[in-house]
């Protein structure tokens, strides 16, 4: 499980998107080990998005 925030131009003919995510939640740990947020470092587990369009 993640959380995340994006930026959106919308022009007339086409979308800019910028979409950051990072990871909150990950099941592949035991069970008491399973929050990792703020355990990372943002590099490390950031991810972003450029995009030229719509999200479909």
């Amino acid at each position: 499980m993640g959380s995340g925030f994006g930026i959106r131009y919308d022009f007339s003919f086409f979308v800019l998107r910028l979409d950051g995510a990072m990871r909150i939640y990950d099941p592949h740990y035991i069970e008491s080990k399973r929050l990792v947020f703020g355990t990372q470092r943002i590099r490390d587990s950031a991810i972003l998005n450029f995009t030229i369009g719509y999200p479909f």
